[in-house]
């Protein structure tokens, strides 16, 4: 009787271990699959570049992302462009991942990074990121830095990146939902990566940024 028990828990403990192994190798799987497929969206040569003379700016988008240009604006609110991904029938209005161009003359003679920290402070924000220096492709410093936002519809993740040259502020944002958010992150990153900036090719009088 006694061996008998004893079996049938060697048993269970057999069956418990190889669950256990198989979830492994599953969730394994899966994890890779999932940024195999991310990797794989970033990694396709189908980017057009968008280029402005006038802001003195070049960056490289998927050609398959709905572009709307802006220029120097009042009603686009600062935006230069917009790029924004393909819709499915998932998504609802304002929900589809987008990155945003801005670009700002600065309000006051202050530093980037103090410029950044007075601006984040006023964002009603969770699981923000600490801002970090990165280098863009014509060797200008960049501030990164990502947080959440909710609205009364949804929860939003982003990604900003700030940096300033020829007296002016530009600043990068993507923004994307929880569950789409790691899925277009490296496609972003490549698109951050490209942007380069040159002189403009006239003196901009624009919004300052405050």
């Amino acid at each position: 009787m006694v061996n008998k028990k004893i079996k049938v828990k060697k048993q269970n403990i057999f069956y418990l271990n190889f669950g256990f192994t198989l979830l492994i190798v599953c969730s394994t799987i899966a994890y890779s699959n999932y940024f195999l497929r991310t990797e794989a969206l970033a990694q396709k040569d189908n980017f057009s570049t968008y280029e402005s003379s006038f802001f003195g700016i070049k960056m490289l988008y998927p050609q398959d992302w709905h572009i709307t240009g802006y220029g120097n604006s009042p009603r686009a609110n600062t935006t230069v462009v917009e790029f924004i991904a393909p819709t499915n029938n998932t998504d609802t209005a304002g929900d589809t991942p987008s990155v945003n161009l801005f670009v700002f003359n600065s309000s006051e003679n202050i530093s980037l990074s103090d410029l950044i920290n007075n601006t984040l402070s006023q964002i009603e924000s969770f699981n923000m990121i600490p801002t970090k220096a990165i280098r863009l492709k014509d060797n200008t410093t960049a501030y990164q830095t990502a947080y959440q936002i909710s609205t009364r519809s949804n929860t939003f993740e982003k990604m900003q990146t700030f940096t300033m040259k020829n007296g002016l502020i530009y600043l990068i944002t993507y923004t994307a939902t929880p569950d789409k958010y790691l899925l277009y992150l490296p496609t972003v990153k490549r698109m951050i990566d490209s942007f380069t900036i040159s002189p403009p090719i006239m003196n901009i009088s624009i919004f300052k940024y405050k």
